[in-house]
């Protein structure tokens, strides 16, 4: 299967909120990187200054 690599300026990280590139393959996350991977390798998509909550379910969670 392709990956998909998902670009934010606003992704919520355990150690805070980073601009990086979410990296998922079959449903899952397998890096966090600065840059996109290849272009050949990988669906890439952008979404700019959108919050970005790699690994959250439940979007409705109220994060305090």
């Amino acid at each position: 299967m392709s990956y998909l690599a998902i670009k934010s300026s606003k992704t919520v990280l355990p150690e805070g909120v980073r601009k990086v590139v979410v990296i998922i393959k079959d449903g899952l996350i397998i890096d966090i990187t600065n840059d996109f991977p290849e272009a050949e390798k990988c669906q890439q998509l952008n979404i700019k200054d959108k919050v970005l909550m790699a690994g959250i379910i439940d979007s409705h969670v109220h994060i305090n």
